[in-house]
C-alpha cells in the first residue's frame, strides 16, 4: 500500500541518496518531532518510471545500500554556500527547472528549453538549447522524454525527445482545447497530468 511520511512543525532532511543510476539506491533520512529524532533508511529498487520502494526500516546506524552506496553526508545548512552558476547567453529568466542525475532542464522566458551538464558541480555546461513555441512553464522528465507544459495556444504540451542530450528534438505537440495557457505537468507511472 502507499506509505505516507508527515512532518509538521519539526524537521526532516534528506541525508544522502547512496547508489547510482536507476535501480538499488538507498535514501538517508532523520526526522525530529517532538524532540525525538528518528533515522530512517530506505531502499529502493527502481527510481523511474515510478518508485518502486524494496523496504523501509528505522536504524540506529545507518549503511550502505544494495548498490553499494555511500553511507550517508551530513550537510551543514545552517550557512549554505552556491557551488557553482551558469549564465546562459540573452536575457531571458528561467521560469522552469528539473534535474535527473547530473542533468538539468530549463525552460527560458524566451521560448528556449536548455540542458545543462553539471557533472562537475563546480562547472556546469550547456548541451544544447532547443527554442521552442511558447515559454516553457513547467517541465517534468520520464524516460527519454521531456514533458513542457506551454503557454503557446496552438500546444499546450510539447514532448521532447532528449534520448541524445545534444540533439533534443519535439517530437508532438497537443494543443489542448479553449485558449488556457499549459501551467503545469506531472508523470505518474505512465500516466500525465
Amino acid at each position: 500500500g502507499d506509505e505516507v511520511l508527515t512532518v509538521s512543525g519539526d524537521t526532516c532532511q534528506i541525508l544522502a541518496v547512496g547508489g547510482t543510476g536507476n535501480t538499488d539506491r538507498v535514501v538517508y533520512t532523520t526526522s525530529t518531532v517532538l524532540g525525538v529524532t528518528r533515522k530512517l533508511q530506505i531502499n529502493i529498487t527502481t527510481v523511474q518510471p515510478s518508485l518502486d520502494i524494496d523496504s523501509w526500516s528505522e536504524v540506529l546506524a545507518f549503511t550502505t545500500s544494495t548498490g553499494g552506496g555511500p553511507p550517508p553526508i551530513v550537510y551543514d545548512w545552517t550557512s549554505p554556500s552556491i557551488a557553482a552558476s551558469i549564465d546562459l547567453s540573452g536575457g531571458a529568466n528561467a521560469i522552469s527547472a528539473w534535474a535527473v542525475g547530473t542533468t538539468g532542464y530549463i525552460g527560458r522566458s524566451n521560448d528556449d528549453f536548455v540542458i545543462i551538464d553539471a557533472s562537475s558541480s563546480t562547472n556546469p555546461i550547456t548541451v544544447a538549447t532547443l527554442g521552442l513555441v511558447g515559454d516553457p512553464e513547467d517541465i517534468v522528465v520520464s524516460g527519454n522524454y521531456a514533458y513542457v507544459a506551454s503557454d503557446d495556444d496552438a500546444g499546450e504540451l510539447k514532448v521532447i525527445d532528449i534520448t541524445t542530450s545534444s540533439t533534443p528534438s519535439v517530437a508532438a505537440t497537443i494543443d489542448l482545447a479553449g485558449t488556457g495557457d499549459g501551467r503545469g505537468v506531472s508523470v505518474k507511472g505512465n500516466r500525465l497530468y
